[in-house]
This record gives C-alpha cells, sequence and structure tokens, in this order.
C-alpha cells in the first residue's frame, strides 16, 4: 500500500512539473487594443521532424464596452470612424465559429481540446450549458471547423485585457518545411438579448494567424534497457533482474535549450530530471533502474520523454524502445543407470522445455569430460546425441541451452544459471556386475509376497477343508 501511494504521488510530481514547463505567451502589448483578437498561439511555432508541439487559438480583450459607427465593420479591417449608424458590441460573446487549416503534408494532425464552458477551463470561454453545432477535423484535408453557442439566458463571455482559450490543438511534425497556420473564417456572435437591442449580432475582432518553422533542437537521440553485464546492456531481462535504462540527449542546433525528461515503464513514471539545459553540440547521458519488483514477466516497453522549450513553443519529444522479460527453460538430461566402457549409449534432453510462454528452446550443446579432464574431450548439438563411452570412472556431462531470444548460459550472469545442466557418469569396466536397480528390487519383493500370500492361503484352505 505504501508503495501505490509512492507511486501515485510521483505520477502527480510528474504532472506539475510538466506544467512548469516555461513558454512564453503572446503579450498584452503586443496585440490590437481597438477591439477583440482571435490570434494563433505562439504565433512562431518551432518543433523538430517527429516531434509533437500544441498551439491554441484564443480570443482575448473582449469587454462591455461598445462602438458606434457610420459604416458597416468589414471583417480583417480594423474598425470604421465613429458614428451612430450600426451599433457593435465589443464583448458579450455569446457563440464562435472558427475555420482553423494547416498543411497536412507537412503537420500530422494529434489531437485537440475544446475549452468550453469555463465552468470545467477556467482558462477557457463561455458559460454552460454549451450547445455544440460543429466540431469536425479533415486530417486529409488539414482543416479544423467549431461552432459552438451558450445555451439560452446564459449570460455573454467577457475576458477584460487577458486573453482565453477556445481550443488547443496538437501536431507531429512530418516534414521540415514551414506551414501557415491559418484562421480562414473567425465569428464571434453576441448575447441574443443584446443583439434584439438593435446591436449589430457580430462582435467586431482582429484575426491574426500562426506560423509553424522547423527547427534542429535538443532530441532523444536514442534509449537502450536491459541488464548490465560486464558493461553491455543484455535484452532480453531474465525474471528478478534489475533493468537498466539509458537515455541520451543531444543538441544539434543553433540556441541552447532548457527541458524536462521523464522516464515511462509501460506508461508508469519511473525516473523524471528537471530544468535540464543543452548548449549546441552537446549531449547528456541519463540513467535509471527498473527495480526486478516492478518488471514482471512479459512485454514490456520503455519511453523517454522530453519536454523542451524553444523560444515561445513547447514540444514534445518521446522514443520508445520495447523489451521482453522473460523465465528460463527447465533442463533435463536421461541416460543409461549402468555404463560400461566401450558401450555406446544415447543421452537425451527430450523432457527440457521452455517455462516462458512466449519463448523456446532454440539450441542443445552437450561437453563430455573424460575421468579427471579439465576441457571438453567432445562436444556435440542436438536434442539427443550418441556417445562412445571408451574409459571407465567418472565422466562429466554439461548441457547448455540457446532460446529464441539468443540467450544461454553466461557465468557472469546468475539468471541464466538454468540454461546449463551438469552430471556425472560412471562408466564400470567389463567384468563388474551391475548392481540391481531399486526398481528391479521392489519388483522381486512384490512378486515374493504375492507367491507367499497364495501359498498361506491354499495352506488355510486345506487346514479348513480336512476339519469338516
Amino acid at each position: 500500500m505504501k508503495k501505490v501511494r509512492q507511486r501515485i504521488v510521483f505520477i502527480l510530481l510528474v504532472t506539475v512539473l510538466l506544467t512548469l514547463t516555461p513558454k512564453i505567451p503572446v503579450s498584452a502589448a503586443e496585440l490590437p487594443m481597438e477591439m477583440p483578437v482571435v490570434y494563433v498561439d505562439p504565433q512562431d511555432a518551432f518543433a523538430a521532424v517527429g516531434t509533437i508541439f500544441n498551439v491554441s487559438v484564443k480570443v482575448f480583450n473582449l469587454t462591455d464596452s461598445f462602438y458606434g459607427t457610420d459604416e458597416e465593420w468589414i471583417p480583417g479591417e480594423p474598425l470604421p470612424l465613429p458614428g451612430s449608424r450600426y451599433n457593435y458590441s465589443l464583448g458579450h460573446m455569446y457563440g464562435f465559429s472558427i475555420n482553423f487549416s494547416w498543411d497536412p503534408e507537412i503537420l500530422e494532425y494529434i489531437s485537440r481540446l475544446v475549452k468550453t464552458p469555463i465552468e470545467n477551463y477556467p482558462d477557457g470561454v463561455l458559460y454552460g450549458p454549451i450547445f455544440e453545432i460543429q466540431d469536425d477535423v479533415n486530417s486529409t484535408e488539414g482543416t479544423y471547423s467549431i461552432t459552438q453557442n451558450s445555451g439560452p439566458f446564459i449570460k455573454g463571455f467577457n475576458c477584460h485585457n487577458k486573453s482565453a482559450t477556445v481550443f488547443t490543438i496538437t501536431f507531429k511534425v512530418k516534414k521540415a518545411e514551414p506551414c501557415p497556420l491559418h484562421l480562414e473564417s473567425v465569428e464571434l456572435l453576441l448575447d441574443p438579448i443584446l443583439a434584439v437591442e438593435q446591436i449589430y449580432y457580430i462582435i467586431p475582432h482582429h484575426a491574426l494567424d500562426g506560423a509553424f518553422t522547423p527547427v534542429e533542437m535538443t532530441r532523444i537521440t536514442s534509449i537502450d534497457v536491459g541488464v548490465l553485464i560486464d558493461t553491455q546492456l543484455h535484452t532480453p531481462l531474465i525474471l528478478g533482474e534489475d533493468a537498466i535504462v539509458r537515455v541520451l540527449a543531444a543538441n544539434d542546433g543553433t540556441v541552447p535549450n532548457s527541458y524536462n525528461l521523464v522516464v515511462y515503464n509501460d506508461d508508469i513514471p519511473q525516473a523524471i530530471w528537471v530544468g535540464e539545459n543543452l548548449s549546441p553540440g552537446e549531449m547528456e547521458t541519463y540513467t535509471c533502474t527498473l527495480k526486478a519488483e516492478d518488471v514482471r514477466s512479459g512485454l514490456h516497453k520503455v519511453t523517454a520523454k522530453a519536454t523542451i522549450s524553444f523560444q515561445n513553443t513547447t514540444i514534445v519529444d518521446s522514443l520508445t524502445k520495447d523489451f521482453a522479460v522473460i523465465t528460463t527453460p527447465l533442463l533435463s538430461v536421461s541416460s543409461p543407470n549402468y555404463i560400461r566402457e566401450n558401450e555406446t549409449v544415447i543421452l537425451n534432453a527430450e523432457k527440457s522445455f521452455h517455462q516462458d510462454p512466449n519463448s523456446q528452446i532454440s539450441n542443445y550443446r552437450w561437453s563430455i569430460y573424460e575421468p579427471n579432464g579439465i576441457v571438453p574431450a567432445y562436444e556435440y548439438e542436438g536434442t539427443s546425441v550418441t556417445h562412445t563411452f571408451t574409459r571407465n570412472g567418472t565422466w562429466r556431462i554439461i548441457l547448455v541451452a540457446r532460446d529464441n531470444w539468443g540467450v544461454t548460459y553466461n557465468p557472469l550472469r546468475n539468471a541464466t544459471i538454468p540454461y546449463r545442466k551438469e552430471i556425472m557418469l560412471d562408466v564400470h569396466t567389463g567384468n563388474e556386475s551391475p548392481p540391481y536397480d531399486f526398481t528391479y528390487v521392489q519388483t522381486i519383493v512384490l512378486v515374493a509376497s504375492i507367491i507367499l500370500v497364495a501359498a498361506i492361503g491354499i495352506v488355510v484352505y486345506r487346514i479348513r477343508k480336512k476339519h469338516r
């Protein structure tokens, strides 16, 4: 239970730390102030091929003020000169309709998050309940269209001198080419109660597009996992071994990058590094240990995820490595109970099997040592082998198995001991008599007992018959 609580605390810590990654939004000083603004944030997004980044569409400075003019406001234009013929509200937003586009050959759509209503998303827009009229993504054409309204008799939404997020969209970079992030059309709809009072139903606004630019930057270059044997990582792991994870990060760009790095085992965070920095041309290796008790047998994946800051864009780079944790074989060797000098016998390992459901024994290698030998005199391969024992004395037989993963006995790796089995065979001279086998003795005793019982029964029967 304590371990579960610690893991929950760790996950919460990871979540909080990742949200602390520096991000520079568009500031109010950079946006037009005379009317609301719908804009892409960041307006200049950067990422490398294969990484993931977010952009948001936001609305700025919805106020409770009104503006009169003698000319009708034209979308994309500034407000006309003041007058009295047309009355516009510069806030009290009751709904919106936005069409957003990108180049699907360059950016791959991943997901979206619509931040309505503000009862659920304090940094979002509109008061609930929400009527969803349209919410369509066409990832082939690279378009996203969304239209939403508040429910009847709900107050309009304002954000005086602040920005609120309409939606956030996530992309993965496919090509190292620039790409516009285009607000094709935007409508901000006025509270219908105000519209009835002869206020124009459309809220005037600016629409500011964004742009994506590919860059070279800090990336996760490689990730490896395995058991450490003589400075090398070996896979698969054998149940009961600790796993070492090595992550290499390198900055191939031209500017320094700061980043947070998290290592996950099957989506469970295992280690985190916060506030790391790499200058151009630098690299860093990160190492953590997955404890044996946290790595069950079966197939796993370990993922390294870096949240990288590049100017005003937050970018996520990740790399995943699959690995397996297996159990070991159970080796069995059968041979004759009594062997004479110069006798040819069969050594058999057919009853051996691999205890792991995803594994099988692929090779058997036999090493046969003559009496008092220190190096093998004979070597064979196969499930069963035939050998002639040319000398009397004690022979040593070693069977070593290899499985389909390539794992075999390694004296530096204790977990591989079950891949090796050693037996001793006594070879007798030709004039020695073989000892009785225990099973043979048992059989003789059983037969003798049966005969004795039968004989006693016959004697008893004859005695009883005679005295009748």
